[in-house]
Formats: C-alpha cells, structure tokens, sequence
C-alpha cells in the first residue's frame, strides 16, 4: 500500500473565503483538514484543531465565522511524501514529526494529502488484527458540566490525543474530541450576536458539544473495526469498554501507531 492507495483528492478553499466555508466544505467531503490555496497555488490548511483552537479563543473577542477569514487561522505547511512512499514509513513520520498533514507530490506538483483519519481506510480493510496493547489506558476525561473552553485547552496541548470520555459516577455517557469542539463553537459564533459572545463562550459546558451514546470497542475488538468506525464516525477517539467498565480510549494516533509498528 502506497500514499495514492489512502490520500485525498485536492480540495482546497481560497485564503480569503470565510471559516463557515472552510467548515461547510470540510463536512460535504468528510474531511478533518482542507488544503488552503491563493490563485491555484496551496499555501497551507486549515483544521479542526485550527478552528477549535481560533475559535474558542478569547483573541478573537466578539466575531462570527462569517467575517472570520481562513487566512487567520490557517497553518502553512512544507511537508510533502513521494506517491510512492510506503504508507508503513508515512504513518512513522506521522508519529515521529507530530504531524497531521502531508502533501502526496510537490509543491509544483500536488497530486492529494493524507491526514491521519486516512489510515482508518487501511485499517478498516483487515482482518485478525486486535486492539489490544494500542489504545491508551490514561489520558483526559471530563464530565459533562465541565466547562467546554477549559477542555478544549486541555484538548489542544495535548499533542497526539484529542479526545476524551465523558464520565458520570465512574460510567461512560459520552466521548467529546476537537471537531466537536469546533463545531459547537462555530455554531455559538453563528448564532449568538457578537456583543454576548465574550460573556457567553465561557457559559458552555462539555454537554452542548459532546456525543452521547457514543461508538465503542471491546478489548479485544479488531483493528479493523475500529478503522471502519474512524472512518464513518470522523471521531478523534473510540472508548474502549470491558464489560461497561472503561478501560481506556483508541485514539486516531494509536492506529496510526499501530500502521507504524504492525502493517
């Protein structure tokens, strides 16, 4: 398996377009990154860390997504894999660089990008592989009258890992992770008028983004499931459950981890 076996088309968004473009581009093609372009040339991109991390910040003041340009907030990039890079040595650079983008080409020459939701593809072709000793037994959990800006810091810092359960008594009620994070805050920055948005942004709890009822893995579940839940779910971590008790999280970085060591 090769990078043009799991990349993206091109899809872009121009640096001027607005962050609601950005996003509503970003959720008709599935994606958790858009590749960002000025006249035809890609200069960067644009993700849901980017928009979780503007949007729920106190910088931006009173503002809604629609006046809130992506050349704001967008990363540029000069990371680049050849088509025909193994996608075992992609998802170790992945791991090793801390990075969540690469361009499939060159810059004169960009033929697609792959993030890392683009191994769950992989991943949810095969068959006899288990979770077991990938997913990550600690990490952040929250409860759902949290507050949802504080979260979201925690979420941020933490390099690899963007997305936490949510527990009441000790029992699993829900998952949050950074796109539903943005999500919810881009929706506050649509609706809320821009005079109450400074007092209010700090009023949201972890329960008006989180998903209850969310998917789940067993201990002993296959990778294969749980790319196929990546995959339809766009979700940053899967809860991963031993008789309803939690015994830790599958992030999106444990699978790729998982390509690194075991594809």
């Amino acid at each position: 398996m090769k990078a043009t076996d799991i990349m993206n088309p091109i899809i872009t968004v121009d640096k001027d377009s607005f962050i609601s473009e950005a996003i509503n581009t970003m959720d008709k093609h599935k994606l958790t990154h858009i590749l960002v372009a000025e006249k035809n040339k890609i200069i960067g991109y644009c993700s849901d860390i980017n928009l979780a991390d503007r949007l729920g910040s106190s910088r931006l003041k009173s503002f809604s997504t629609r006046s809130i340009r992506v050349s704001s907030i967008m990363n540029s990039f000069n990371k680049f894999v050849d088509p025909s890079d193994h996608v075992k040595d992609i998802a170790d650079r992945m791991i090793c660089e801390g990075e969540t983008l690469y361009i499939v080409g060159s810059e004169t020459e960009p033929l697609g990008f792959i993030t890392m939701h683009d191994f769950a593809k992989l991943c949810a072709g095969l068959t006899g592989s288990k979770i077991t000793g990938y997913y990550s037994t600690v990490g952040p959990s929250a409860r759902s009258e949290d507050r949802l800006v504080n979260l979201r810091n925690i979420l941020i810092k933490n390099n690899l890992i963007h997305a936490a359960p949510i527990l009441e008594g000790g029992r699993l009620i829900g998952l949050i992770d950074i796109r539903m994070i943005a999500r919810k805050l881009a929706a506050f920055r649509a609706t809320v008028p821009e005079k109450h948005q400074e007092e209010s942004i700090r009023r949201l709890l972890v329960f008006d983004a989180m998903m209850q009822s969310p998917p789940t893995l067993k201990v002993d579940s296959s990778i294969s499931e749980a790319g196929e839940i990546f995959s339809s779910k766009l979700v940053y971590g899967i809860p991963v459950l031993d008789d309803g008790k939690l015994m830790g999280v599958l992030h999106i970085s444990d699978l790729v981890k998982w390509v690194q060591n075991k594809y």
